[in-house]
């Protein structure tokens, strides 16, 4: 493995990414509304017992 500059390597995959871009923002508020949503209808948690749900 070659040794990178870490914060080259966090520039680079920000610009692959296209963070900060109108896409991403979007998508982002997308993902946020499915997760609230999900809360919201009472989804388990990962992880958590069964029987632990909050009603």
């Amino acid at each position: 493995m070659t040794e990178q500059d870490p914060y080259g390597m966090v520039a680079a995959k920000e610009r692959e990414l296209g963070v900060g871009s109108e896409d991403f923002r979007h998508r982002h508020q997308e993902i946020m509304e499915l997760i609230e949503a999900a809360q919201k209808n009472g989804s388990r948690r990962r992880g958590a017992p069964r029987g632990s749900e909050q009603s």
